[in-house]
């Protein structure tokens, strides 16, 4: 097949005819809006994925909102069998058992990424599933590990960029980003429908992909680039806007809160967090986080508050806090007008 050794199977028939695939063209060209060398990228990209040949890239997936990422993610996962394939979220990339979620697979895929930096276990659990290192997986119920080398692609997919907590070098460069600049119509087919045609499509989508992987292997895996002067690979999505989380918080805490060291005085997070949202829609800045847990998650890293747990009402459970900070005094339109 085309020279190539394959130690992964996709069901699919080899055609040895130019077999066309229109409707996949048309998706692709929906998604890139015809630009041809981001059309080339993604099927380079794509036929990477279906072979196991490591090629020492992590893949993001990064853009505005409904822009077909998860689609094309999701249709690539269907050419697996279901046990070759792994989604994680974003808080299983820095735990413990992360390794075992991926031992043995294929393909591994984190669909929502969030806008909070990535620790150093996430990146390095990351660097090292894609550049195919010797990992120890440990499995729950049992004693001991288990080394294995890694073989599975991974994609991240985000409406933000993918950055680390701590500069990391290394982890920038092996980032390939797929900019997925235009969104989607609201008259766009429905998700199960174009899934309908491409899987009427497969085997010409694969015999495509593969093509497209043999010819990026003959250039010495030079992954197709923009030619408009700028690499795809420093594409940010628009949401993720100017300032750094850290900075945002920054100027948010500064402005909002005051820290007593008394752990009488207490925000619990949930309210910082809707404090938070009431202040970015003032200041255009700031940093707009996808949702609560990505917040709480930056304020943990970013602010170094103590925090507890406390009762909003005697009979309700505990909720999470942080422990000696408070609001600010409001100042009354009297205060303001004398001053």
């Amino acid at each position: 097949m085309c020279g190539i050794a394959f130690t992964s199977m996709i069901h699919a028939d080899w055609l040895a005819e130019n077999k066309a695939c229109p409707e996949y063209e048309k998706v692709i060209n929906t998604y890139t809006n015809h630009e041809a060398p981001l059309n080339k990228r993604i099927n380079e990209v794509l036929g990477v994925c279906l072979t196991n040949d490591m090629v020492k890239k992590l893949f993001c997936f990064l853009g505005v909102t409904n822009s077909g990422k998860t689609f094309l993610l999701s249709f690539l996962m269907r050419l697996f069998n279901n046990s070759a394939t792994v989604t994680m979220q974003p808080n299983d990339l820095g735990r413990q058992f992360a390794p075992s979620m991926v031992y043995g697979k294929s393909l591994c895929c984190c669909m929502d990424m969030d806008s909070a930096p990535l620790n150093t276990k996430a990146t390095a659990f990351l660097k090292g599933i894609s550049g195919a290192d010797m990992l120890s997986a440990e499995f729950k119920g049992e004693n001991g590990s288990v080394p294995f080398q890694s073989r599975a692609h991974i994609i991240n997919a985000s409406n933000y960029d993918i950055t680390t907590k701590m500069p990391d070098a290394a982890f920038d460069m092996r980032k390939l980003v797929i900019p997925f600049k235009h969104r989607l119509t609201d008259n766009a087919e429905p998700f199960e429908v174009l899934m309908d045609k491409l899987e009427r499509e497969k085997a010409a989508i694969v015999r495509k992909l593969i093509l497209a992987y043999k010819a990026l292997k003959d250039n010495h895996y030079e992954f197709s680039d923009s030619e408009e002067g700028e690499s795809y690979d420093s594409y940010v999505p628009p949401t993720a806007v100017s300032r750094s989380t850290s900075k945002s918080l920054d100027f948010f805490f500064t402005a909002c809160y005051v820290r007593t060291e008394n752990d009488d005085d207490y925000i619990f997070t949930e309210d910082m967090y809707a404090d938070y949202k009431e202040y970015a829609l003032d200041e255009s800045y700031a940093y707009c986080f996808p949702n609560y847990d990505a917040f709480a998650k930056a304020v943990r890293a970013e602010l170094q508050l103590k925090s507890g747990r406390k009762r909003k009402d005697s009979d309700a459970n505990p909720k999470r806090c942080y422990l000696g900070i408070k609001r600010k005094a409001l100042v009354t339109e009297e205060q303001a007008a004398e001053d």
